[in-house]
């Protein structure tokens, strides 16, 4: 089930400082299949819009099925941490590449995983309920 959207907030704010990215903008959108066939061009997926050059960015999270919201943010939230990889990636493959973007999103997948075996949802939402700092 999805929380409300202030409390989803909550957990991107709590994210953005666990993963160092506190400097960025982002701001959650939710919308429904109609609505994300519109702006996204999908109505299945949830997605992003994300500008690296002014560190801000969308997060748009499908509202009209049940679905892994969190990994959507923190996989999400792991594009803003690795996108100087990502610069690197494409000055050295002399610009876009399928195939780099294919290993990109493979490793985005796997940093996502890991991060959320290391930091669960109920783990996040006690952090959050009892108000600790999250990171030192």
């Amino acid at each position: 089930m999805l929380p409300k959207k202030e409390v989803i907030e909550q957990i991107i704010k709590g994210l953005q400082k666990l993963m160092r990215v506190q400097d960025w903008d982002v701001t959650l959108i939710l919308l429904n299949d109609k609505e994300m066939e519109k702006t996204v061009g999908d109505s299945g997926v949830d997605g992003a819009f994300l500008d690296l050059h002014h560190n801000c960015g969308n997060i748009y999270i499908n509202t009209s099925y049940e679905h892994d919201w969190y990994y959507t943010l923190v996989h999400e939230l792991c594009h803003l941490q690795a996108r100087m990889l990502t610069h690197a990636f494409r000055h050295l493959m002399g610009g876009k590449s399928e195939r780099i973007t294919l290993i990109y999103e493979q490793y985005i997948n796997a940093l996502t995983k890991t991060f959320i075996n290391l930091c669960p949802v109920p783990t996040f939402n006690k952090i959050i309920q009892s108000n600790i700092d999250i990171v030192g």
